[in-house]
């Protein structure tokens, strides 16, 4: 695909650039797609002036979350419609890629975007009127005129997020989507539009090719704030090519699981085998390695049950054969698991029907970026403290950890913090960590509150 621009359309519908949305546009000319942008952006920072008069801090929540709201019934055409259509892409089973749509917009509720705008914004009603300033400058605490984010491509609705607090910011917001899955984003939008115009308008979708770097170089010139996701050789290439712009960057992450001392085994496994599988453990959120604090049999124990509970996922979600290079991932993973086994005292490994999953114990404790993809390794730790210096020590950065233990037990507060202070950005629980909270940046910066800052209102 050579480029996309803007447009609104859903399935069967005419989007504004005369195609429709189930058949990518491809671009005749660079000059087109320049001019497409330009024109994209007048419209966007219009709809931005009307945005900064009309939308209380208030309205603006009860438009997303109602957006969001809709996404999450089955009956609703265009979810039916993703739903048919990532799982094809992706080759996911419909009913994970269901679970996953609720995942996404089930976070974006009128409750959680008003802790995100009262956590976030030193002043919640300097995002609705002008204040004056120390200096006696006019001055409201918006978002850049205009955020790029350009996003990776491995789960779907990441863009989801970004459009939101883009928004709440009162931003323009321009999105490149990975070429693979733009079909959420432009739907999404459609609903936006029919709900209320003006937020659509100030989002414009983009597309193209990696290798068109003129296109790369236009919106993010056009961006008062530039956001970079991928893999650390796919950032560090784009933050290379605008070295006089400050590149806010997003890299390789990787998760674990955690089981305490003080925890049960058994009642986790089955939250921890959901997360793994979930998008076939493609995600950062996927968690690659489980740690258990005690005694061997303890880890022995869950790696039995993760097997069980594996199972069971096995008939929710089927496992659909992955792309070439991922299935040769994934069976390294498994030769190799199976190799250290059969040679080492103490290494066991448990597979599924036909190679469907791969529970590995292993002595190994250093954090790995395995290749998920329904693969695991169980491992004893000696105490919580060794797998906080674990995380800390690790050459990739631990996005999540799933802790295997209940909010009110006594010591979780404490554990979580020393996790946090190690360099993880989520802690929470087995089940929960593929559907994180709007406010969850993978670094640890503040989803909203970074896109914010006093700027005078003759600049707006």
């Amino acid at each position: 695909m050579s480029g996309t621009l803007g447009g609104r359309g859903g399935p069967g519908k005419t989007s504004a650039r005369g195609e429709t949305s189930d058949r990518p546009h491809k671009a005749n000319a660079g000059d087109s797609l320049r001019r497409r942008l330009a024109q994209s952006l007048d419209s966007a920072l219009a709809a931005r002036t009307q945005a900064l008069r009309r939308f209380t801090n208030d309205a603006l929540v009860a438009s997303l979350a109602g957006v969001a709201t809709r996404w999450t019934q089955d009956d609703y055409a265009p979810r039916k419609y993703v739903i048919a259509e990532l799982s094809e892409m992706l080759a996911i089973d419909p009913a994970m890629m269901r679970r996953g749509l609720d995942n996404i917009f089930s976070v974006l509720n009128a409750d959680a975007l008003t802790e995100l705008v009262h956590n976030e914004a030193p002043t919640p009603d300097g995002m609705e009127r002008a204040h004056t300033l120390p200096s006696g400058t006019q001055a409201r605490l918006l978002g850049p005129r205009v955020v790029y984010y350009g996003l990776a491509g491995n789960v779907p609705g990441l863009a989801i997020p970004a459009i939101v607090a883009g928004l709440l910011a009162r931003s323009v917001v321009i999105v490149r989507d990975s070429i693979r899955q733009p079909i959420l984003t432009e739907l999404f939008l459609d609903t936006l539009a029919e709900e209320v115009p003006p937020l659509a308008e100030m989002v414009i979708p983009v597309g193209w090719d990696a290798n068109n770097i003129e296109m790369e170089a236009l919106a993010i010139s056009a961006s008062g704030r530039a956001e970079v996701y991928g893999s650390d050789k796919t950032v560090s290439e784009i933050a290379a090519r605008h070295q006089d712009r400050v590149m806010h960057t997003h890299g390789t992450r990787v998760s674990i699981g955690l089981v305490p001392g003080s925890s049960d085994t058994d009642q986790w496994a089955d939250g921890f085998a959901e997360d793994m599988c979930m998008y076939e453990g493609r995600g950062c959120l996927s968690p690659k390695i489980l740690y258990v604090v005690g005694p061997r049999a303890r880890a022995e124990r869950l790696a039995r049950r993760m097997g069980i509970a594996l199972r069971r996922v096995d008939k929710l979600w089927p496992r659909r054969t992955q792309t070439l290079d991922d299935e040769l991932a994934r069976r390294s993973f498994m030769d190799n698991a199976e190799l250290t086994a059969s040679r080492d005292q103490g290494n066991t490994v448990e597979f599924g029907r036909e190679g469907s999953w791969c529970v590995h114990l292993s002595d190994a404790v250093a954090v790995d970026a395995a290749p998920g993809l329904r693969c695991i390794t169980v491992v004893a730790a000696s105490d919580e403290k060794s797998v906080a210096e674990a995380v800390e020590a690790s050459p990739i950065p631990v996005a999540a950890v799933g802790l295997a233990m209940h909010p009110r037990q006594d010591n979780y507060h404490a554990l979580a913090e020393s996790l946090r202070a190690a360099g993880t950005t989520l802690v929470c629980a087995p089940g929960s960590m593929q559907a994180p909270p709007i406010s969850w940046n993978p670094d640890g910066g503040k989803r909203l509150g970074d896109l914010l800052q006093w700027r005078p209102i003759d600049q707006d």
